[in-house]
């Protein structure tokens, strides 16, 4: 029986996950119809293509409820894409403050690479807080940290090119006392077909190879190929 229901899309195809943004969509029910708030079965979409979706995903029938687990591509760039990530230090800097942010703030990683001057990565939210909220205070608190290594690194010859560039970008902002480190924005891209996760994980992955700092994805340490490929990278990653 094909009928009628307004539901939202789905982020990923992972039992797990709830399904988002409340649009009309056709909907074929395999199970028995039983309807309640949050439907449970074998489903498809028909959106031009069919999307055939996990056993025992999650529908949220209710279009009111919030839903904290949207997956959303998203990129952080250092300002004039200055190259500060060539140094170690800079890199545990992210890495550090990124395992905080899973571990306190609810931050879901499914893919990441940190490159020589920007970090892209899919995440989602696994509390109240919002994506934009807890990537805020990540670029936060990254931008002290960063700033205040830098400031006093002898063995950085850059180091007074550096702040003076960070200096200049934060200059004609209120917000800002003394340096801007972060571009503004995450330019997050909500992914909701699996075809468009796959595609932005490739994307992730691809970076170093296609700078040419390694010819396997998997080889690029900062990077979630690492755990793709099946060895443990340096940060926890959900892998799809």
């Amino acid at each position: 029986m094909l009928s009628e229901y307004k539901v939202t899309r789905y982020s990923v195809l992972r039992p797990s996950q709830r399904i988002y943004n409340p649009l009309v969509f056709r909907i074929r029910i395999y199970n028995p119809p039983i309807f309640s708030e949050r439907l449970k079965s074998f489903v498809s979409f028909d959106l031009n293509r069919t999307f055939i979706l996990s056993n025992q995903i999650s529908i949220s029938m209710d279009t009111a409820n919030q839903v904290l687990d949207e997956l959303y591509f998203v990129t952080s760039t250092v300002v004039d894409w200055i190259d500060i990530f060539t140094r170690p230090k800079y890199k545990h800097i992210i890495l550090e403050s990124l395992a905080y942010c899973q571990e306190k703030k609810g931050l879901r990683i499914y893919a990441w690479v940190l490159m020589s001057n920007h970090l892209h990565m899919i995440v989602s939210s696994g509390t109240e807080a919002s994506v934009s909220d807890i990537l805020r205070d990540f670029k936060k608190f990254t931008s002290k940290r960063i700033m205040a290594e830098l400031e006093t690194d002898p063995q950085e010859s850059r180091r007074e090119w550096m702040l003076d560039r960070f200096r200049f970008a934060g200059a004609n902002d209120k917000k800002i006392s003394k340096y801007r480190f972060w571009q503004e924005g995450n330019h997050p891209e909500l992914i909701y077909l699996h075809d468009f996760f796959l595609q932005k994980l490739s994307y992730i992955h691809n970076n170093p190879v296609k700078q040419e700092i390694v010819a396997r994805q998997e080889d690029y340490l900062y990077s979630s190929a690492v755990s793709y490929a099946g060895d443990k990278g340096l940060l926890e990653v959900i892998v799809v």
